[in-house]
């Protein structure tokens, strides 16, 4: 079960597709935590001393990507859902350690399939 106010956080390096995604999320009563890199997500997280429900990252980012991050964070704080986005489907990251179990949403998305994605992965099991 997740808390009232799901722990978001966002991996996303480009800042024009971060910023909305942030503020969205904010709107809706999420308590978001934002990082440009897999690098500051790993600081941001080690400095967090409180739970994170889900990372929502991109695939591709310059240094570690995203299947890299999730596999840290999934080490560091078991129970972690996640969340992949790319601007490539998922088929094309076959083999590049994305876990059957994420969930995956191509870019450009809608704000609602979203928020759809991201509560249906929080209230899975």
């Amino acid at each position: 079960m997740t808390p009232a106010s799901p722990r978001v956080l966002i991996v996303e390096d480009e800042g024009i597709v971060r910023k909305p995604i942030v503020r969205l999320l904010r709107r809706h009563g999420y308590h978001v935590l934002a990082a440009a890199s897999a690098e500051e997500a790993l600081e941001i997280e080690a400095a967090h001393k409180g739970a994170i429900d889900l990372l929502f990252t991109d695939v591709v980012m310059p240094g570690r990507n995203g299947p890299e991050l999730a596999r840290i964070l999934s080490n560091r704080r078991p129970g972690v859902k996640v969340v992949f986005c790319s601007g490539y489907t998922r088929d094309a990251f076959e083999g590049e350690g994305i876990p059957a179990g994420a969930g995956f949403i191509a870019k450009p998305h809608s704000f609602d399939e979203l928020m759809r994605l991201l509560r249906d992965k929080l209230d899975a099991d």
